[in-house]
């Protein structure tokens, strides 16, 4: 199973149970697999001396259910008390023990111990916790009672939560905080009521981009398939369980972030991250539109095929994408650059003053002339040709790119890692 983690994720993996190779087999797969840290235990003292030394540092546990110096869930509590957010392993399960640790305890989940499934599971909640840690929610709810409870659930599983009354409150915490993923509301509330909520946000941001969760007690014949047709997500009636409630929330979160994943590969070069060659087409067209497009500019890397005929296509790979970074960092928030296929690169400036643009892209031929490259121990190096046309009485884009690539073969037949301009 391979997981999709964060590497800014600060904090270690508090592992507490009293099988040394499971105990050892988990951290192994948390190491290899998620790249985190991890603090063991085999028993409840030594966890307590270990966290007493510990604690600023752990993101979240891992717990056995039962432990031979513990006194039942006492070990559970102590972690709990200590606001480290944990899940608990069992050898077993049954409704009596599912009704002890998960119904009656703030913990993140429970799971089995006794497959290779069960320990991806409890990896895939890690990256869970971590995802939510990023990911903010607004819950609207008439009743304080209910925010409340909300609140203290999604707020256990770390996430960023926002509260409000009506619709109308939702509305500007929407506006205030444009990158809410999830919206969890109530049907009836004063002022603007679910329905209306719905429809609005769904006005801005698709069911792909925001989710949205009705949650509601409304005796209203067939509203939750109402709440569907008109934008929700998903929805829950109250009173529900702990665990449905989790299972519904992630749940949206996974098809949130797959949906986030799609896009992304369609939009963006596999090999570099930066925009493919269609979605630099869609981004710049309004730059057109609007005129603010001063400079556009073809390049690509001098001799590629002999990089690759002398090192091998893995260094003409990271060649490739150490290119993509560089300009990338050049430019900064003075235009786009994307990979049109092979070495070959497109730059569109928006904020370079005409006058400026034969300095800037100089700049930027010979940062790269200057850029070493360590690969297997030995140091590459490379030149770019650049072909740039400076923009005049509004070309469109399949003009200038034209003209930007004409210049480009000048500097090719002129010797290469050249800026060569075309002005009219």
């Amino acid at each position: 199973m391979v997981f999709n983690i964060d590497k800014s994720t600060k904090g270690k993996i508090f592992i507490l149970d009293d099988s040394i190779a499971f105990t050892r087999l988990m951290a192994r797969n948390v190491e290899k697999k998620l790249g985190l840290e991890t603090v063991l235990a085999f028993g409840f003292e030594e966890a307590r001396k270990l966290l007493e030394v510990e604690r600023d540092n752990i993101f979240m546990a891992i717990l056995d259910l039962n432990l031979p110096d513990s006194n039942g869930s006492e070990h559970i509590d102590y972690f709990l008390s200590k606001k480290i957010p944990s899940i608990v392993l069992t050898g077993e399960f049954s409704d009596e023990i599912r009704d002890s640790i998960f119904a009656s305890k703030s913990i993140i989940d429970y799971a089995l111990k006794s497959r290779k499934e069960d320990i991806d599971y409890v990896l895939s909640l890690i990256v869970r916790l971590q995802k939510n840690s990023r990911t903010k929610v607004i819950v609207t709810d008439d009743s304080q009672l209910y925010r409340k409870l909300l609140i203290d659930l999604l707020e256990m599983h770390m996430f960023t939560v926002f509260e409000a009354k009506n619709g109308k409150e939702c509305l500007q915490l929407l506006e205030e905080n444009p990158d809410v993923k999830l919206i969890l509301t109530d049907y009836n509330m004063p002022e603007m009521d679910g329905f209306q909520l719905t429809i609005h946000v769904r006005e801005k941001y698709n069911r792909d981009q925001l989710a949205i969760v009705a949650i509601s007690s409304s005796d209203t014949k067939n509203i939750s398939s109402r709440f569907i047709k008109i934008g929700v997500n998903d929805y829950i009636g109250k009173p529900f369980s702990k665990e449905e409630f989790f299972c519904r929330v992630n749940m949206n979160m996974d098809v949130l972030e797959n949906f986030e994943q799609m896009r992304y590969l369609a939009n963006n070069d596999y090999l570099t991250g930066i925009m493919n060659r269609r979605h630099f087409f869609e981004t710049v067209e309004n730059l057109f539109k609007r005129d603010e497009v001063y400079g556009i500019a073809q390049l690509d890397i001098d001799f590629f095929k002999k990089i690759n005929d002398t090192y091998g296509h893995d260094a003409g790979d990271i060649a490739i994408k150490t290119l993509a970074d560089s300009i990338k960092d050049f430019l900064g928030n003075d235009g786009f650059v994307a990979r049109f296929g092979g070495e070959e690169f497109a730059v569109v400036t928006s904020s370079v003053p005409k006058d400026d643009l034969k300095e800037y892209f100089e700049k930027l031929r010979k940062k790269i002339e200057e850029n070493v490259i360590r690969f297997q121990d030995q140091e590459l190096r490379y030149t770019i040709s650049i072909g740039v046309f400076v923009r005049e009485n509004k070309e469109g884009i399949q003009e200038c790119l034209h003209f930007a690539d004409l210049m480009l073969y000048k500097s090719k037949n002129e010797g290469r890692n050249k800026v060569s301009f075309h002005e009219k």
